[in-house]
């Protein structure tokens, strides 16, 4: 099971198939407003890219209540991202209510950090050019850029300042890129220079909250196996300020001869990535539930 980060395209329909297995979405909603103590809708409003990480994370935590309740085990976890959180919460190792503060916090803490800086920070993609390429682009300018994820051959994610992802932007679009866009954020997330927030936050973790995953799951950061709560509290700490790798993990997962990813979470983001990735698979996202839980997919 892979599980997504904000930033994703919906479906659309994503309420409609999850109410079919007479799970109330609301509920959930209403439990994280309990517990963070806040209107999620006010803070849509006021502050979409914390709600985008919430609501992602709600989601994938239902549908992973769904897998677990037809008794869906998969052989490995991994995670994009922010992922993380609703992978440990699969795994047993966190609460649903703990995935929640862990989230804000994160978020809070690199968020204090970038605004000591001085310096406005953020993330963008390009697809079309290969590793190589926009290493070059960034190194012939000195731009104050980092690739700090590779989706496939040819996507690939970047953190760094506004002003020089712009100015990278603009040379991948000259360099023939088929698509440049600026994520909405105003942190960059997996890029050394929120690497000091990374060690704030350890202050921030509980080692009574996280408990030893029950299935075994795949770093994003090194694509090294783990299951124990010192090796989650590493991964969690390593997965804000270091660069990831989801085509590495991705491959990693293939070569431990997994055949069948379910991504667990809203949208088919990981789904369509995974089109680009060369192997022998299938992928099923939220709107192939169905033919999932009737075990179509393993005659």
């Amino acid at each position: 099971m892979i599980f997504p980060a904000f930033g994703i395209d919906y479906l659309g329909n994503e309420d409609q198939i999850i109410t079919s297995y007479s799970i109330d979405v609301e509920n959930y909603f209403k439990k994280a407003e309990v517990f963070l103590k806040t209107n999620l809708n006010e803070l849509k409003k006021n502050d979409n890219e914390l709600f985008t990480q919430i609501d992602v994370y709600i989601y994938s935590c239902i549908i992973s209540d769904i897998l677990k309740k037809k008794k869906l085990c998969p052989s490995f976890l991994a995670y994009y991202s922010m992922g993380i959180y609703s992978a440990l919460y699969f795994s047993g190792s966190i609460t649903f209510e703990y995935g929640l503060y862990l989230i804000k916090s994160v978020y809070e803490t690199c968020l204090a950090f970038i605004k000591t800086k001085k310096t406005n920070y953020t993330m963008a993609f390009i697809i079309g050019l290969d590793y190589n390429n926009v290493m070059s682009l960034i190194r012939d300018d000195n731009l104050e850029v980092e690739i700090t994820n590779q989706n496939n051959k040819y996507n690939i994610i970047l953190s760094g300042t506004l002003k020089d992802i712009n100015i990278l932007m603009e040379k991948a679009v000259n360099e023939g890129a088929l698509k440049v866009r600026q994520i909405p954020t105003k942190i960059p997330f997996h890029s050394t220079i929120i690497k000091e927030a990374a060690i704030n936050f350890m202050d921030k973790i509980s080692y009574k909250n996280i408990k030893d995953s029950k299935i075994k799951i795949i770093s994003a950061y090194d694509q090294k196996i783990y299951q124990k709560n010192n090796e989650i509290i590493e991964e969690i700490i390593k997965n804000i300020g270091n660069n990831i790798n989801w085509l590495k993990t991705f491959k990693k997962l293939l070569s431990l001869k997994n055949k069948v990813f379910i991504e667990t979470g809203p949208g088919e983001s990981l789904t369509k990535l995974a089109k680009f990735i060369d192997g022998d698979f299938k992928i099923f996202a939220l709107n192939k539930l169905e033919q999932i839980i009737n075990n179509l997919i393993f005659a």
